[in-house]
């Protein structure tokens, strides 16, 4: 149990962490899309389910046995949900599915137990394992458009790009706004002299074309991959982070110093509510991003649905 005969380094170990962690989450995204009820409706999303699952299987099975002398009975459990899960989306493969909510709840409970059996440097690494689900995706599209089935090509591109956005999108944007331009100009329309994939894809073109601009695609995410996992990247995240907020509170402080400027003589008893005031809008703040956090968490699956309805509020507010 846990045997490995060339244990791995720690980087490794880490980015096989991040891996299972990644893979985990999508297994009962893609089988959710492919069941109605008991009823399997998409093939193609049950096989997309078992592939992740399998390469959870894969990358637990290279760390296990540093999890077992941290934990051995949560490490055992986590097992057994991930065999669970093979068993369950073999049989939906046959066309004998289980409810969604089945597979959500197993895969919930997995993830819990990967919370506490990961120590932080495990959990850090998530971030770079979504570049290694990303590459997967685009092989799938490579390979469902030479088998010309562009449905599922579509869904492959769709899918790398709502984990590029939803994961290294935000930090590229700080730090590389340029090289965010270019990947997402490869996703969808082109950018310098290449084609973006939503066109080719559109057209059903599996030449040449497409393999270029997947191979130019991909070397950007390498790129990409190198400035966010750096450490350098890390601070400039937080550079640009205490710019802004610095900059948003510091019009806080003028407009509030404004208005208690004029409160001088019999109008200084109006200083103690708007003090009261500026207090109960800091905790309304925190509360805000609390239940902003968590709602946009819960509907993270929704990818590019989820920033249309976001950019249609923003908007209004603006």
């Amino acid at each position: 149990e846990g045997f490995r005969a060339a244990p791995l380094e720690p980087a490794e170990q880490a980015r096989r962490a991040g891996q299972l962690d990644r893979f985990l989450r999508l297994v009962p995204i893609e089988y959710d899309r492919g069941v109605d009820g008991t009823r399997v409706t998409l093939a193609f999303e049950i096989q997309e389910a078992i592939s992740f699952r399998n390469g959870v299987a894969v990358a637990l099975a290279d760390i296990a046995p540093e999890l077992l002398a941290g934990d051995p009975a949560a490490t055992r459990e986590l097992t057994a949900i991930v065999d669970g899960l093979g068993r369950t989306l073999e049989a939906a493969g046959a066309g004998r599915a289980a409810p969604a909510e089945t597979v959500r709840a197993r895969t919930d409970r997995a993830l819990e137990l990967v919370d506490e059996l990961y120590p932080d440097s495990w959990k850090e690494a998530a971030s770079g394992a979504d570049f290694d689900v990303i590459a997967a995706s685009l092989d799938r599209l490579a390979g469902a458009a030479k088998a010309g089935s562009w449905g599922r090509a579509e869904q492959a591109r769709l899918e790398a790009y709502g984990i590029f956005e939803l994961g290294p999108e935000q930090r590229l944007r700080g730090i590389a706004p340029s090289l965010f331009v270019r990947i997402e100009g490869l996703f969808w329309y082109g950018d310098g002299g290449d084609s973006g994939l939503v066109q080719l894809v559109k057209r059903k073109d599996a030449g040449p074309e497409l393999e270029a601009s997947v191979a130019a695609l991909q070397a950007e995410l390498d790129q990409a991959a190198q400035r966010v996992g750096s450490s350098s990247s890390t601070g400039a995240v937080i550079s640009n982070s205490a710019i802004v907020v610095f900059r948003e509170g510091l019009e806080a402080v003028l407009i509030l110093a404004a208005l208690m400027a004029s409160m001088v003589g019999p109008a200084r008893r109006y200083r103690r509510p708007l003090l009261a005031g500026a207090a109960v809008a800091l905790v309304a703040s925190a509360i805000t991003w609390v239940v902003a956090q968590t709602v946009l968490g819960s509907l993270a699956r929704y990818g590019e649905k989820l920033e249309a309805v976001v950019s249609v509020v923003a908007i209004a507010v603006l």
